[in-house]
């Protein structure tokens, strides 16, 4: 005779429908997160440049006063981060197209420390058309803007954020909205 599972309860069956329903909107939320459809944009202010250790592919640091001026899309990363690692190409591409445009600016933060520092430079060497500004040691600005994981791309129209998200495509989709709207 074969197996004959015993017979559920309707108190069980309730549990398991639940259970169900809950993974269904759990797995829906991390697809919509992914997409970069996450929370919505919570506008922030510019933070001041100065609150990071330092810079790369910079010959002078940005001065805030400046990057407050026009759009400034920003790039929150980390060399451990391959999400982060993985969208460089295309933060890349997005800067070959737009990084000419008359008040436009972009810029890379990384929380990584000095001693960090060679890593950094190494992630940099190593993507091909890679030539913004970097900001290591960037902690400060991470907290003043409310990063809660990266990658996390930023744009900012004359100092207040105009959208974030974590998907690189739809950073170039906004990016290019906000130049057609005018910076």
């Amino acid at each position: 005779m074969p197996y004959q599972p015993p017979p559920r309860s309707k108190s069980d069956q309730a549990k398991f429908i639940t259970l169900v329903a809950v993974l269904t909107v759990v797995m829906i939320a991390v697809q919509l997160w992914w997409r970069g459809d996450g929370p919505p944009h919570r506008p922030v202010a510019l933070p001041p440049m100065m609150m990071v250790d330092g810079w790369l592919n910079t010959e002078a640091p940005p001065e805030t006063a400046e990057l407050r001026k026009g759009l400034l899309v920003v790039d929150c990363w980390a060399t451990w981060c391959g999400p982060c690692r993985a969208s460089l190409p295309n933060f890349a591409e997005i800067h070959r197209i737009y990084g000419d445009e008359p008040g436009v600016t972009f810029v890379g933060l990384t929380s990584e420390p000095e001693s960090d520092r060679a890593k950094i430079e190494q992630v940099i060497d190593s993507t091909e058309g890679f030539d913004w500004p970097v900001a290591y040691g960037a902690q400060p600005m991470f907290d003043a803007l409310g990063i809660q994981g990266i990658p996390t791309f930023y744009i900012f129209k004359n100092g207040r954020s105009i959208w974030s998200g974590h998907n690189v495509d739809r950073l170039a989709s906004e990016l290019g909205k906000a130049i057609e709207l005018g910076s």
